[in-house]
């Protein structure tokens, strides 16, 4: 993933992202952060905008819309029962945009192991043990922008 993330690419993936329906003063400062090595800051402020997304992309009369990995689950089953264009999309490009989305938002359970990959509840809870690293918000900023072409797609 590396080679393919380097700082002219990276500067590419924001450009594209500040042409979505992003809120620009949220992704402007997650950007900011990234470039300045603060990858804890970065980390936050985009798992907040995507947490964003996936609610609001639910029905709003709803009595509670859920958020994190059970919102993701939620918009999955929503377009696997789709039509067939919608269902062989997802089947091809978003199996691993959604499988990504529920590992980033999974429950802590209670915070007694933590996982391998960065875990929104373990950062915003300050429960994690190891540093927020450039990787994390790189795979962040990817998953955000796979969000974003889905919801493009489906829409």
């Amino acid at each position: 993933m590396t080679p393919l993330c380097s700082k002219r690419e990276m500067e590419q993936l924001f450009e594209e992202l500040q042409g979505q329906r992003i809120k620009k003063e949220d992704l402007d400062a997650a950007i900011l952060c990234y470039n300045n090595r603060q990858y804890k800051a970065c980390a936050l402020i985009l798992f907040g905008i995507i947490d964003a997304k996936l609610i609001r992309k639910q029905k709003r009369g709803e009595k509670w819309r859920p958020s994190g990995s059970v919102a993701a689950k939620r918009l999955r089953e929503q377009f696997e029962g789709g039509d067939n264009e919608k269902m062989l999309f997802t089947m091809l490009l978003c199996v691993n945009l959604f499988t990504c989305l529920e590992t980033l938002f999974a429950n802590a359970h209670d915070f007694k192991v933590e996982p391998v990959t960065i875990n929104r509840n373990f950062v915003s809870h300050g429960m994690t043990r190891r540093p927020v690293r450039q990787r994390d918000c790189i795979q962040l900023f990817l998953a955000l922008y796979n969000l974003m072409l889905f919801f493009e797609f489906t829409s």
